[in-house]
């Protein structure tokens, strides 16, 4: 156990890990070697009404910490480097759930998709706080589908899409180039 617990933390610096951010308004954090701690969520980073966040999308990123955006009538984007201090990354233009996100350009922007009620796709600046482009939609009416960005042996970034579903399960694959802007469809092992 602790050499799997020694991988898990290794990409994340050795910091600890929140992974889960449940809807009584707190989150849970793994810390090395593997412990488990719940804090308490601060109230100024709900969303409006202040509501507590589920549904949301959550990832971690070395640079950024993990970020959680949107969930059930939410458009609030929230980060924290050690699971306990969380702070605003801002808004996206319009509430968010069941999306999937990626950290891309070393976690400068985010690459937003899917989801409800709206399934464009932005691209969202985390310095800036803002949204700096809408992009072509990937994977349209799509909802709880995975995402991440691979970079390619020419060191461009592309974004993967894979599965979610409409009204059945999906099992398709959208590849996103984000230095071309161009989409393309993968395949399916």
């Amino acid at each position: 156990m602790q050499s799997n617990s020694t991988s898990i933390f290794s990409g994340n610096r050795g910091r600890p890990v929140p992974f889960f951010w449940t809807n009584n308004e707190r989150v849970w954090t793994l810390t090395p070697p593997g412990n488990f701690e719940c804090h308490k969520i601060p109230k100024n980073v709900k969303g409006r009404n202040n509501l507590p966040q589920y549904n949301t999308s959550i990832i971690s990123h070395p640079s950024l910490g993990t970020v959680i955006s949107g969930g059930s009538g939410i458009d609030t984007i929230v980060h924290s480097m050690d699971g306990k201090n969380f702070s605003s990354l801002g808004r996206m233009p319009s509430q968010r759930y069941a999306h999937c996100m990626c950290a891309i350009d070393g976690g400068k922007k985010l690459l937003i998709t899917g989801g409800a009620p709206e399934t464009n796709t932005w691209l969202y600046d985390t310095n800036r706080k803002t949204v700096v482009s809408d992009l072509p939609e990937l994977m349209p009416n799509r909802w709880w589908s995975a995402c991440g960005m691979a970079k390619r042996s020419d060191g461009s970034e592309e974004v993967v899409v894979v599965g979610g579903m409409d009204e059945r399960y999906k099992n398709d694959v959208d590849i996103f180039n984000v230095d071309s802007r161009t989409r393309r469809k993968g395949t399916v092992c």
